[in-house]
């Protein structure tokens, strides 16, 4: 057995990079004593751990992730549950070779996503720029980031696909896809209430009920409210990094008839909080940096603008599904969602930088989806459609020039998607089957540019000119993107497959426009980027162990870079030449009787530059590091269950999470990184034969200082970063009924 970490410390930090060796080895060393010990052991009774299938839908038909031949992490709610993870900012501690930060370059929203899977992300968030990792919800497409931090709260299941995902899935994904998935409401009355409360003035509440009313329809209602105190204080008393969310939920399933059923989706969410916990960063003579000196910073005069998110989102869809007969389904998903926000941002610049982002998005989707099998051909075929409508006109001050106040931003913006996509597997034998997908996608995006003083006057009454677009500018892109997968089941226990694959994210336009001027063609624009993966895995699953392997190398061209151009306060986003990303993952779940359970994931990934013709505004070189993409990640949680007889059970639970060093800015600034860091949670359970269950826990046990996100503007003269919070208690109580 692997020993213990030792807890660390500012002072004295694991340092990942020259244990490596010694972590590959301990990761070894529990992989061959879990193969070791997994034939003699047995799972006594259902009360307890044990290893269930988990049904995923990652090649839009109902399989078990095991049969997947894909690299995909599935959690389940329960095991969201067991380990604190309250919103999608917890997949990082889930899935290997995955990073998820908040906030996004120039935002200062918590609310805004940052997604990184395998090296490919975005980390802007305009409605001219486009994520790198798609976020679905109930299978539904996120067009933006900012509103993505979904709260994981009555939740089915988890999935998160690495890889470019360019065949099925409903936008083209050059990083990867995640999946969110709702619980469906049970035939039979019941739900469960839960409270929590915490360090940080921190308190939770969230109840749900299923109500069936008849044989064939069946309806889950729901809400949840969620507070915290933020971390950071401005000198407006205005607390940063605060949590105040409340969303509602309902969901319903009608069975019309054996081959007919509907699902129909309605959801909302407020947020009223600060900005992100924002703090100058400042490294000592040794490179570590320290939040100690820095959490009560107040910048002068910095009550110059506000310091907060106001956010409301809702949604609806409508899922139809018909089987035509035994061979053959059709299904439908439409959708329409839309997003309201304001978003201000006033960070520690010494030059008294600040803007306030209104936000307004709405989107409609409709996919179609024909699911058919004829002898040793299945296939999957299917239409997507989506139409985005959305503004955003920055309001920009930066107190020492005469040039601002200035708005700047897009508005009239039109994103439209339509694309054709279809899948075959043809079988040659029971354990041998070929899948080949393609994909033709048609992007055309229109947008009108602003950037022009308010009031026809700037400080001090300079003359700056305002800048007019002859109406509005439009791009357009079209592509085919394609996969091949060759399946082995080598036994009815394991599974090997080898892969091919390529994704493709449309460009966009740069919306931060700061020169003065009269009449303009239009603002800088960037084109497409494409990643081609080859990937090979395996994956094991017994009664008692699940266990994937998978290797892949990318080739990204004409990668999306967003930074900072020199004497420039705005950012652009270049296509920035090329790179190549190897790597490795192990993910492991292993139950040697009902009453332990251990699961360890790892990924290890080499990412780098190796041409950046094309980024020459942005001060590059092939020695930086790709941003949120540390070398090495790994994750080690252990649960006990002490059963008490028919005074129920304590269940015991410990995570160790572990990141390699972390780079936040394309540039590498010498302060907005992460150099690695550990941390340790813990709990603990009481589960009643009474259908109540009582929780006491303890995140960041250590208390480690180490940073989630950073941003850097050396036009603006500020180099600040996101702290992760300090050793957080908590107790939470849920009654099932």
């Amino acid at each position: 057995t692997p020993e213990k970490p030792s807890e660390p410390n500012r002072e004295d930090t694991l340092n990942i990079k020259s244990n490596k060796s010694q972590l590959v080895g301990t990761v070894s060393a529990l992989a061959s004593f879990l193969a070791a010990n997994t034939a003699s052991a047995q799972i006594e009774n259902e009360n307890g751990f044990r290893q269930d299938e988990i049904i995923v839908t990652a090649t839009k038909t109902s399989q078990n992730v095991q049969d997947v031949p894909i690299a995909i992490t599935a959690v389940t709610g329960d095991a969201l549950e067991l380990r604190d993870i309250t919103d999608l900012k917890g997949v990082t501690n889930l899935a290997p070779n995955v990073k998820f930060g908040i906030s996004g370059t120039s935002s200062g929203s918590g609310s805004g996503a940052v997604a990184f899977i395998r090296g490919v992300g975005q980390i802007d968030f305009t409605l001219v720029t486009d994520p790198g990792v798609g976020i679905y919800i109930d299978d539904v497409y996120l067009a933006r980031t900012i509103g993505s931090v979904l709260d994981l709260v009555n939740i089915d299941r988890v999935e998160v696909l690495r890889g470019p995902q360019g065949t099925l899935f409903g936008r083209n994904s050059t990083g990867g896809a995640i999946q969110v998935f709702t619980k469906n409401p049970s035939t039979e009355f019941g739900g469960s209430v839960r409270g929590l409360v915490g360090s940080d003035n921190r308190y939770e509440v969230s109840g749900f009920a299923d109500i069936p009313t008849s044989e064939t329809f069946r309806t889950t209602l729901g809400g949840f409210y969620k507070h915290r105190d933020g971390t950071v204080t401005d000198a407006s008393d205005r607390e940063l990094g605060d949590d105040n969310v409340f969303g509602f939920r309902v969901k319903s399933v009608w069975d019309a008839s054996n081959d007919l059923s509907f699902i129909f989706n309605a959801d909302v969410v407020s947020e009223d909080e600060g900005s992100s916990a924002e703090v100058p960063l400042i490294r000592d003579s040794d490179g570590s940096v320290s939040s100690d000196t820095v959490t009560d910073f107040t910048p002068v005069e910095a009550s110059q603008g506000a310091n907060g998110t106001d956010l409301t989102s809702w949604g609806v869809s409508l899922t139809g599904k018909y089987n035509i007969n035994d061979d053959i389904s059709v299904k439908s998903v439409t959708a329409y969602r839309e997003l309201d926000a304001v978003f201000n941002r006033n960070p520690a610049s010494p030059v008294l930088f600040h803007t306030t982002d209104p936000y307004a998005q709405d989107q409609f989707s409709q996919e179609f989806q024909l699911n058919a099998g004829f002898g040793n051909v299945d296939f999957v075929t299917g239409l997507f459609y989506l139409i985005e409508n959305g503004d955003n006109p920055a309001f920009v001050d930066v107190g020492v020039s005469p040039a601002f106040p200035r708005i700047i931003g897009a508005t009239d913006v039109e994103n439209e998607s339509i694309a054709i996509f279809g899948e075959a597997t043809y079988k040659f034998s029971d354990r041998i089957r070929a899948i080949g997908g393609l994909r033709f996608t048609d992007e055309d995006k229109t947008a009108s540019f602003i950037s022009e003083t308010p009031l026809g006057g700037a400080r001090n009454g300079a003359n700056i000119d305002v800048l007019n677009f002859n109406g509005p500018q439009s791009l357009g892109f079209d592509k085919l993107t394609y996969r091949g997968i060759l399946q082995y089941d080598a036994t009815d226990d394991a599974v090997l497959y080898g892969s091919y694959s390529t994704g493709f994210k449309s460009g966009g336009f740069n919306q931060r426009l700061l020169a003065g001027g009269t009449i303009f063609d239009g603002p800088d624009s960037f084109d497409e980027e494409e990643v081609e993966s080859f990937e090979a895995g395996v994956k094991f699953q017994n009664d008692t162990l699940r266990a994937n392997f998978a290797a892949f190398h990318s080739n990204y061209t004409d990668i999306q870079i967003s930074g900072q151009p020199p004497n420039s306060i705005a950012t652009e986003t270049f296509n920035g030449g090329e790179a190549k990303i190897t790597g490795v993952e192990f993910e492991a779940t292993w139950t040697p009787n009902k009453n332990i359970l251990v699961d360890f994931a790892a990924g290890y990934q080499d990412a780098r530059y190796t041409d950046l013709v094309g980024a020459e505004g942005l001060q590059l070189t092939e020695d930086d590091n790709l941003v949120y993409t540390p070398e090495f990640t790994a994750s080690l949680g252990l649960s006990y269950l002490y059963e008490l007889g028919e005074k129920g059970d304590l269940r015991f639970r410990g995570d160790i999470f572990t990141s390699d060093e972390i780079h936040f800015e394309p540039d590498n600034s010498t302060a907005s990184f992460e150099d690695g860091y550990t941390t340790l949670d813990l709990s603990v359970t009481y589960i009643s034969p009474l259908d109540f269950s009582l929780t006491a826990g303890v995140n960041n046990v250590t208390d480690e200082e180490y940073l989630v996100s950073g941003d850097a503007n050396t036009g603006l003269l500020y180099d600040v970063g996101i702290f992760s919070r300090e050793r957080n208690f908590y107790v939470a109580v849920k009654k099932d009924f």
